[in-house]
Order: C-alpha cells, then structure tokens, then sequence
C-alpha cells in the first residue's frame, strides 16, 4: 500500500468503554483494529476533530504510538465533556498536539453546525487520505452523515472506511 502523508480521521460519537458492565473483548478488538489500520496507513500527520468516543480514543492511541496530529475545533465553546476521565485525555491531547487549529474564535453558543461543516471541509482539504471509523449503527450517526454528505464536494477519492465490528 502506497504511504499516505496527511491523514484525516473522523469517527462517531459511541466507543466501547472500558469499565464495569461493558465488554472488555469488543474494546479491545476495536483498539486492535484502529491500531492496524494506522501501522498500516503509517501517516506522518493526522488531522482530527476531537469529538467524543472513537476520536478521543484514537488521540490516545496517537499518542501512544508517537504519531503527531493536530486538533482542528470548530469554535471556541467546542469541548465540553463531562466525563473526568475525558477532560483529563483532551487536556493531554491538546498538551501533545503538534498543533491546534481553532476556526471560530467569537463569542460562541452550542451548536455551530456551519463550523462543525467548515472544521470537516478543512480537513478534507488539508489531508491526503481521509479514514472514517464507525461501527455499522455509527452510519447512522449525526457526525459520521454530515462527514459522508461533504465528501463528494471537497474530495475526488473514496474514503476508507474502517468499520468497527461491536
């Protein structure tokens, strides 16, 4: 396989937990199988939006295996997580970013679907290859339909599609 650059990656908002009451074999199946992809694809650089589930984990893995990314927000109020567990990866990932790219910088409010949309368009520019990770339901998913209906404005190339069997 050819070696891709710059990699865009988008990815749904569910991601096997770990935890009590959740199934350490598909967590650990999806972390195998987004970790082959990337020693496959081997990118010099990613660009991301950090969007809860399948994106922060793949921060943590990027990390993990030294791969630099840059964080591509789409207005300043964007990250907002609940989770202790969450804000404590987002903050190492904004630490460990090569860089971060906020889009809109103006008094925000919840909801900016037109920058959500410019944050995606960007990165689709900007990268050679574009990787979408979701599960089959994920197609679904509001995130991963508003990646795949700009797709064919802003790009020639087919996606790869990496579909998480939980």
């Amino acid at each position: 396989m050819k070696r891709q650059k710059i990699l865009g990656v988008f990815g749904e908002e569910a991601f096997p937990r770990h935890g009590k009451g959740f199934s350490k074999a598909k967590r650990q199946r999806a972390l195998s199988n987004i970790t082959g992809c990337l020693a496959e694809l081997r990118p010099e650089l990613v660009y991301m939006i950090p969007t809860t589930g399948t994106c922060l984990e793949f921060l943590a893995l990027l990390n993990i295996l030294n791969f630099p990314y840059i964080l591509v927000i789409p207005y300043r109020d964007f990250i907002s997580i609940p989770s202790p567990e969450y804000k404590l990866l987002i903050k190492q990932a904004t630490i460990d970013a090569k860089n971060i790219i906020v889009l809109d910088t103006s008094n925000s409010f919840k909801g900016k679907p037109h920058t959500i949309a410019a944050a995606i368009k960007y990165i689709m520019e900007v990268s050679d290859k574009i990787l979408v990770v979701n599960s089959p339901k994920g197609e679904n998913s509001k995130h991963i339909k508003l990646v795949n209906s700009l797709f064919p404005f802003s790009r020639t190339d087919e996606p790869i599609n990496l579909v998480l069997d939980l």
